[in-house]
């Protein structure tokens, strides 16, 4: 394995960042609970329709795992397809009744480490099932005036649904609902200010209009970790419901290029952690680490007072890791010009806050 090296300006810059990100990393972020799971409508319980459906789920968890679009299928995922119940830990039938007609589904769980392995093994990014949360606000028309889509039976919060659960988006439409005219304006300090209050990571404001076979929106995506402008786009489409869902692509594309650590090979990264004051703060720290996909092992390397010393093994290099750590809310990055590199204990870089 190669060990990882940046110079100290680079991760100064980092420390930088993490200032920047303050308010945006202060609280954990959520786990995506059904990252690993895929449900496939089968015509019949046969070993064939079977293995069909196994194989379309695990394309739909490994686009969820990676950030992807659209998974490439070749090479070792082509062959992880045609045998793709090797993957899968357990499965079930099941069938309800739609639009008048009974259809059957069935639900899929994959084993989280053989997908990781494959995922590596294929080269594909890896992103965390530690995901951000991101408030909904959508404004449409109706009856002339201006109204939060926030019924769960309104077709656009179905397809918006449906469209995160597929990608892994963690989204939500939370009450108290702003005023619609103050979403269909765009984001702004107040609008801000309120998903903050809501618990959110992020925040995707925007306003459809519609009519027959045209719709048409205009969308604006921020982190609340940023300082920057954030995202601002255009959409079209024959559908309102397709265009809340190329809106979802487009901010899970966002999130996954900001969060996701680009497949390739892995290496060492040494770093040090501050505020672990217990046994049960080590413990929790152990499964936190543990816990993050895009770190293939961890090793203690050495103890003194609150601080412990690690050997990670990730794709990620040491700047990117210490942005990851900060910014899924569970660490703090440190003052101190060590930093990113073999770190001393009077200089931990990252801090437990538990």
């Amino acid at each position: 394995m190669k060990e990882h090296t940046t110079p100290a300006r680079a991760v100064r810059a980092v420390l930088l960042l993490a200032g920047l990100l303050a308010f945006g990393s202060a609280r954990a972020m959520d786990v995506v609970t059904w990252l690993y799971d895929a449900r496939v409508p089968v015509a019949d319980q046969s070993d064939e329709e079977r293995q069909r459906a196994a194989a379309e789920g695990l394309q739909q968890v490994l686009m969820r795992v990676s950030g992807m679009t659209q998974v490439p299928v070749d090479g070792v995922l082509a062959q992880a397809v045609q045998a793709p119940e090797r993957y899968l830990s357990r499965f079930a039938y099941q069938s309800e009744w739609r639009e008048g007609v009974r259809q059957s589904f069935i639900d899929l769980h994959y084993e989280p480490s053989g997908v990781q392995r494959l995922a590596r093994e294929a080269r594909l990014p890896i992103w965390s099932s530690r995901r951000p949360q991101v408030v909904v606000w959508i404004a449409t028309r109706s009856d002339g005036e201006q109204v939060i889509v926030s019924d769960p039976l309104d077709p656009l919060r179905v397809s918006l649904d449906a469209q995160a659960q597929l990608r892994g988006l963690l989204v939500g439409t939370p009450e108290p609902l702003p005023p619609a005219r103050l979403v269909a304006e765009g984001l702004s300090e107040p609008l801000l200010l309120h998903a903050q209050g809501q618990g959110a990571d992020a925040v995707l404001a925007g306003r459809i209009d519609a009519g027959d076979g045209y719709a048409r929106g205009t969308f604006e995506f921020r982190s609340l970790a940023d300082t920057d402008a954030g995202d601002r786009f255009d959409l079209r489409s024959e559908t309102p419901e397709g265009l809340m869902q190329r809106a979802v692509d487009r901010v899970t594309g966002v999130l996954a290029a900001r969060y996701a650590v680009a497949g390739g090979e892995a290496g060492l990264v040494r770093l040090s952690v501050g505020g672990i004051n217990d046994v049960s703060a080590y413990a929790a720290c152990m499964r936190h680490l543990a816990s993050l996909e895009y770190l293939t092992r961890t090793q203690v390397s050495s103890v003194s007072g609150d601080v412990v010393e690690l050997v990670v093994e990730t794709a990620a290099d040491e700047a990117r890791l210490m942005e990851l750590l900060a910014a899924d809310g569970r660490f703090e990055l440190t003052e101190g010009d060590e930093v990113g590199r073999v770190m001393d204990f009077s200089s931990p870089g990252l801090r437990w806050r538990g």
